[in-house]
């Protein structure tokens, strides 16, 4: 049986410390894949890809780690990279056949973490490669809700193209588990050009949302984010310069 991994040695690895990890590598017992208990259960591989050490995820990749190991979370190494955008590490991660289809526990994929972070060149090359646009979390959310959620306009102009391509049917008005879409998760953000980016795309800002509560109402009763500008429909998003209707532009999609 393999020993924990050591937190002073998982440290090093996140520090790029190479000859640390080797001596500790040699004595008995000792498993490249091995987890450390302090860091929720995450290896040396994650610790390095996490902290941005391209010489060390290639050392440690040299030394046969296994790219797909999950932590207590159930997030792998590439995960990992992809939520800090260091997309070098991402790309020797995917040389190194890491897959870009395992979930986390909670449902996330590669795919999902960049998105939610908003990388987009990672994004891209996930695309590019094969990545699920339509992979689900663990309330069946999609990578445009959690780009549009965090105001990523860019990644989600990406991701809505790559449908666009890649899907049928009405994948732009898809809504999760607590009733949510793209569009009502951008309008409670706040975010005007993912909202501007989602009614461009067809979304419908009438349909029904969580808490029972359209897009276009949802605007209505967040009066730090949206206000009336006089509008005979009342329902202006409220910006510096400009100011976006929610119902013109829903009514014109």
């Amino acid at each position: 049986m393999s020993a924990a991994l050591p937190l002073a040695i998982y440290q090093a690895a996140a520090q790029g410390g190479c000859q640390k990890i080797d001596r500790w590598l040699r004595r008995k017992g000792a498993h490249i894949d091995a987890r450390c208990l302090e860091a929720a259960g995450s290896c040396l591989l994650h610790a390095a890809a996490v902290a941005g050490q391209v010489a060390m995820v290639l050392e440690l990749i040299r030394r046969k780690a296994s790219v797909d190991v999950q932590n207590d979370e159930g997030g792998t190494a590439l995960m990992e990279a992809c939520m800090a955008g260091h997309q070098q590490i991402v790309l020797d991660l995917l040389e190194a056949a890491a897959s870009l289809e395992v979930h986390s526990f909670r449902g996330g994929t590669a795919l999902l973490c960049a998105a939610s972070s908003g990388h987009t060149g990672i994004v891209r090359e996930l695309l590019s490669r094969g990545a699920r646009v339509d992979a689900r979390d663990s309330i069946n959310g999609t990578a445009l809700m959690h780009a549009a959620s965090q105001g990523h306009g860019d990644v989600l102009s990406l991701l809505l193209a790559h449908c666009h391509t890649t899907l049928s049917g009405n994948f732009v008005d898809h809504r999760d588990e607590l009733g949510e879409s793209a569009l009502t998760c951008a309008v409670a953000g706040g975010h005007e050009e993912c909202v501007r980016r989602m009614l461009h795309a067809g979304a419908d800002a009438l349909i029904e949302a969580g808490g029972e509560l359209t897009a276009l109402q949802l605007a209505v009763v967040l009066p730090a984010r949206y206000t009336s500008c006089g509008c005979v429909h009342g329902m202006h998003m409220r910006t510096v310069d400009m100011r976006l209707c929610l119902y013109c532009a829903s009514s014109k999609a």
